[in-house]
């Protein structure tokens, strides 16, 4: 079951199969990962199969799903969205819309905007910035 849409506002009752994350409030689905030190905040989502350890911070309306695998000081803000069997790791920032999808790898340094799309099995890394 997917959770509901995310939205800028926190949910009053979590749906079946999903439960607040203890640092931040978010929903976390009952099949996913999600270590204590990770925050999702009350507006984001974290569902599937996903894996999401690290400092990892889900902002807003932001989305990790699927069997995506996020690690390190990963930042999703503003309907990011992290999906697929896609790995995140590093100091990676997403914002505005930026998706991480399939089976790509985005690892270093990395600021993803303005609807920047990184999928199918590209592998970013180093220090750069990508703007869609």
């Amino acid at each position: 079951m997917n959770a509901p849409m995310a939205r800028d506002h926190v949910w009053s009752d979590p749906p079946d199969n999903f439960h607040r994350h203890p640092n931040g409030g978010g929903l976390v689905s009952c099949t996913a990962h999600v270590d204590l030190t990770v925050f999702v905040a009350g507006t984001a989502v974290v569902e599937g199969h996903a894996v999401v350890t690290g400092r990892v911070k889900l902002f807003d309306a932001s989305r990790i799903e699927d069997d995506a695998v996020v690690d390190g000081e990963v930042q999703l803000r503003h309907h990011a969205r992290i999906s697929g069997s896609a790995v995140v790791t590093g100091r990676v920032i997403l914002v505005h819309h930026a998706h991480v999808t399939d089976e790509a790898e985005v690892e270093g340094m990395i600021l993803l905007e303005d609807w920047a799309l990184v999928g199918l099995t590209n592998h970013l890394m180093g220090v750069f910035q990508v703007t869609g």
